[in-house]
């Protein structure tokens, strides 16, 4: 049953760039989709941990501040990883998005004092290898060589410090029984902090929503929030330990996203690619079975 969980989690992950390219193939305003996507992110999370939201009480919680910075990289990691993947590529996009699990691991060594393993420096070196070399894939879409370098190291050190933050949170300020609401609040924040950016362009008479926009973050809304529910349920449940359980997940979530990619949008697996997608492959598990014995 929680293998069967895992997979679903892995198929919703997989399916966020997938969505992210047919916005574009529907002329769906990506930016305007994204805020509501995280406000349908935010009410399913309270809806399922069963909590009214009240923000005049978010103060309250040790972890306010970190929620608050999660939301922020929420949002703008969330327009750069589909600008990214609209304008180079699913393959490469996802590569660079899963192998930010690194710098939790470069933390846990530095500030956690957890053991420093051969293999795990290793698969460090293999993770930043797998993202200089697929940021070296030529694309048609994007204008220059040096613009597809440069949004793939943007879309790495952006995703890692949101994996820094997020680690750090889960670590030292959120207590399990909060893990719900730290989410829920996190991703509606992060709504929020997109409607007040929205209402300004209104205003300005920048930008018009369409029904087609609302909908496509309503779309977005329900993977993004169970990709994430699904993962956390199949580790409490307790069958498959939490090292394999990270593992499967990223390298599940690369291997599927460039099969739809090339299934659905006729993306090329050039050999370079091949090459990073093998590198990022063998960081994940050199990575997460380091310190086993």
């Amino acid at each position: 049953m929680a293998w069967g969980i895992l997979l679903l989690a892995i198929l919703f992950s997989a399916l966020l760039t997938i969505i992210f390219k047919y916005y574009q193939q529907y002329q769906v305003n990506t930016p305007v989709a994204i805020v509501f996507n995280y406000l349908v992110a935010g009410s399913l999370a309270f809806v399922f941990s069963w909590h009214v939201p009240s923000f005049g009480k978010l103060f309250e919680f040790q972890w306010v501040w970190a929620s608050m910075g999660l939301a922020f990289l929420f949002i703008t990691l969330f327009n750069l990883l589909a600008f990214t993947s609209q304008k180079i590529g699913i393959a490469q996009s996802t590569v660079a998005n899963k192998t930010t699990f690194i710098f939790p691991a470069i933390m846990g060594m530095w500030l956690f004092n957890e053991n420093i393993h051969l293999m795990k420096l290793i698969g460090i070196v293999a993770a930043i290898a797998a993202v200089i070399v697929i940021a070296q894939e030529k694309s048609e879409q994007a204008s220059t060589k040096h613009s597809n370098f440069l949004l793939i190291v943007l879309l790495f050190l952006g995703g890692g410090l949101l994996d820094l933050l997020l680690n750090y949170a889960q670590k030292e300020l959120i207590p399990s029984n909060e893990l719900a609401l730290f989410s829920g609040y996190s991703f509606a924040l992060a709504g929020l902090l997109g409607l007040v950016q929205l209402t300004f362009h209104l205003v300005k008479k920048q930008i018009v929503i369409k029904k087609k926009d609302v909908l496509g973050g309503v779309v977005l809304g329900f993977p993004n929030y169970f990709s994430i529910f699904l993962f956390l349920k199949a580790l409490k449940s307790g069958t498959i330990e939490s090292s394999t359980a990270f593992t499967v997940v990223n390298m599940g979530i690369i291997i599927a996203a460039t099969f739809f990619s090339a299934l659905l949008f006729k993306e090329k697996i050039s050999l370079r690619k091949t090459f990073s997608i093998i590198l990022a492959l063998v960081a994940i598990v050199l990575v997460s079975f380091s310190g086993e014995s």
